[in-house]
């Protein structure tokens, strides 16, 4: 258990690093496909209290599983939402969502931990995996961006 707390926490630091830095115009950099910087960290914290408000539930009533497939219609459904967000609320609500996910995380029993896991349900314990991801799309779209020096 211990292991995907420790890192949900290094990703979440790494994240913090990441938003401090970034400006209103690193946020409006295209990513691809439609998508933002500032829509793809409004995305990881929509996914980090989904993530969260699950493990919350599960804490009262077991682990019952979500449903993965419905991911895919739910950021095609939200991204034109994540583009509109002012960029503070983005730079602030990302490290909010990712720190209150993390302490979920954190507070569940054992027995849950492995009902999580047997129930195909791990994502929402190890949400480095896509916060990591999604930082290493955001860092290379800005290295690419910079100029040669």
């Amino acid at each position: 258990m211990e292991d995907y707390c420790a890192a949900n926490a290094a990703a979440t630091d790494r994240l913090r690093e990441l938003v401090q830095r970034l400006t209103d115009a690193d946020l409006d950099r295209p990513l691809g496909g439609g998508w933002t910087v500032k829509a793809t960290l409004a995305h990881l914290a929509y996914w980090d209290r989904f993530a969260g408000a699950a493990l919350q539930q599960w804490q009262r009533s077991g682990c019952t599983p979500s449903g993965e497939g419905d991911g895919a219609f739910i950021n095609r459904a939200g991204l034109a939402d994540w583009l509109a967000v002012p960029s503070q609320y983005v730079r602030s609500s990302v490290i909010e969502a990712a720190q209150a996910t993390d302490r979920a995380a954190a507070l569940i029993s054992d027995s849950l931990h492995a009902a999580i896991e047997a129930g195909g349900e791990a994502w929402a314990l190890n949400r480095h995996l896509q916060r990591s991801e999604h930082m290493e799309q955001i860092e290379r779209a800005l290295t690419a961006a910079a100029p040669a020096g």
